[in-house]
């Protein structure tokens, strides 16, 4: 067998020592990336939550995604059905038990040519004192996409939860009592 030449018994010095850039990680692998350091889109709210809505009695923006923390219980609704009305009689007696800090209603009429001044003139005489906002045409079919067409049909009260750590519940129909809510969202 044939000894090894020198070359070969003792490594060289390239081989003996890293280089420097293999002995130092380069900067984009000792920090993270900006990609990972920030959200991902996936992660990243939809826009049916973060899209503006205009509160009618205060005249004040505000999002669904507004309430980290919070329980949020949001009501599609149309002033002429009476369905919605019995619902969010509902809601009213639930929101009189629950702590405002803890939980947050919202009513969003499905009406896109509705006036504001109307609405909160609804919401005025029925006692609702939570927000309440007309959904634009873009703002309807942001529902339409994320729940299906269920969710801007009134009369099957559809209503949906955004929990505290941000998941959504599927769109629920029907009525609920008052009782039925307090359960449902003081144990969120």
């Amino acid at each position: 067998m044939a000894k090894p030449t020198e070359a070969m018994a003792k490594p060289t010095e390239a081989m003996a020592k890293p280089t420097e850039a293999m002995a130092k990680p380069t900067e984009a692998m000792a920090k993270p990336a900006e990609a990972m350091a920030k959200p991902t889109e996936a992660l990243a709210k939809p826009a049916w939550q973060t899209t503006k809505l205009t509160d009618v009695r205060t005249g004040k923006t505000f999002t669904l995604a507004d309430f980290p923390g919070k329980t949020v219980f949001v009501e599609n609704m149309a002033t002429w059905c009476s369905n919605c009305a019995t619902q969010l009689r509902y809601v009213k007696e639930a929101q009189a038990k629950l702590d405002p800090n803890k939980v947050v209603f919202i009513g969003l009429s499905v009406e896109s040519d509705l006036k504001p001044a109307d609405l909160a003139s609804y919401a005025e005489k029925a006692g609702l004192n939570f927000p309440f906002a007309v959904l634009n045409a873009e703002q309807l079919k942001l529902m339409v996409d994320a729940f299906g067409f269920t969710a801007i049909n009134p009369p099957s009260t559809p209503h949906f939860v955004i929990r505290p750590d941000g998941s959504v519940s599927k769109l629920l129909t029907g009525f609920e009592d008052a009782n039925a809510l307090v359960k449902s969202l003081g144990a969120q």
